[in-house]
């Protein structure tokens, strides 16, 4: 029982470094069997696959398989399913949001076009869902893939609720909320109860795991929505206050519109709505932000959701898994990008 319930510390006999975790997603995705033709179907995945990344996703998927006390190499296959799906949901992304670039190079839609990176990310899409065919005759293999097409279709509600919300001015925070919870948490929350799956876990115990992801990840976006306004954009890497220059509605905005005066609503719902803020737009925007306190209740949510992962992964024995995951959650925490 992966549980403490008053156990003292129990060695964990899989003891992989965090390092160690990413070789072998890197390793594994290096590895993956693709086609060579038709290239302008597989050499875009090539392309994305070979921009790297922090492996987040993945790593969390092999942890969760370690909390149980199991090889957290069982989960690979599962945890490199993850990562393909979340590279899938980044190329579709990249059209939606017209973007140029992805991790510093050019984005599949902007190298290729918008046609190409369609197919490569439905290609990519049934790639993932391939990794997953090792599981099939083990008894939770049903459960895996239920939830793992399950994660899949909530991120599509997401980023549907997310277009959605660019038109409309009746936007309240717990409605964005249910947004980012969809978009971005579960695929972190699904990765983790994929890889608790993997290592013996009972259902309750699954639920318990994948609720670590879901609650990080909600403190991971609000956080992004956060550094978007305040972080050094060369750190970042993205546009100083591009969310409030793009029109977009996030954590601070929605905060602010619930504490402003209907004079001061009117201008952010005009700011929002011309989607091209000048630079005194966005430093009017960033006044409103202090003198609300925005920025620190922002910083108050995003410490409580990341405590609160933590408070659940603390039900869990120690172990070295459940450190790899406290260390994690500290990175997330502490990031400047």
């Amino acid at each position: 029982m992966p549980f403490s319930e008053g156990m003292g510390p129990v060695p964990s006999a899989y003891l992989v470094s965090h390092m160690t975790l990413s070789a072998h997603i890197d390793s594994r995705l290096a590895a993956l069997e693709l086609p060579v033709e038709p290239r302008s179907l597989y050499d875009p995945i090539r392309y994305t696959l070979s921009l790297g990344g922090k492996r987040i996703r993945p790593q969390l998927v092999l942890l969760s398989c370690g909390l149980q006390d199991s090889d957290p190499l069982d989960a690979l296959d599962a945890a490199v399913a993850v990562e393909l799906l979340h590279t899938f949901t980044l190329i579709h992304d990249d059209i939606m949001d017209n973007a140029d670039t992805r991790r510093g190079k050019p984005t599949v839609y902007r190298k290729w076009n918008a046609n190409v990176a369609i197919l490569s990310g439905d290609a990519l899409f049934a790639v993932a869902l391939r990794q997953l065919a090792g599981y099939a005759s083990r008894p939770y293999h049903g459960a895996l893939m239920d939830r793992f097409l399950e994660g899949i279709q909530l991120v599509c509600e997401g980023q549907a609720m997310d277009m959605d919300f660019e038109s409309r001015t009746d936007v309240a925070l717990p409605e964005y909320l249910r947004m980012i919870e969809r978009k971005t948490s579960v695929l972190l929350q699904v990765g983790m109860e994929m890889g608790a799956w993997v290592g013996g876990a009972t259902p309750d115990i699954v639920a318990g795991t994948g609720n670590i992801g879901l609650r990080a990840g909600l403190a991971f976006q609000i956080q992004d929505d956060l550094l978007d306004a305040t972080a050094d954009p060369h750190i970042f890497g993205k546009k100083a206050a591009g969310d409030i220059r793009e029109g977009k509605k996030t954590y601070l905005t929605l905060l602010l519109l619930e504490r402003c005066d209907r004079r001061e609503a009117q201008w952010v719902q005009t700011i929002l709505k011309q989607k091209s803020a000048a630079d005194s737009d966005v430093t009017r925007m960033l006044e409103l932000y202090r003198d609300y306190g925005i920025f620190a209740d922002t910083e108050d949510a995003i410490r409580t959701g990341y405590k609160a992962a933590g408070d659940v992964l603390e039900r869990f024995h120690p172990s070295e898994s459940r450190s790899g995951i406290r260390d994690i959650l500290i990175q997330l925490s502490t990031r400047e990008s």
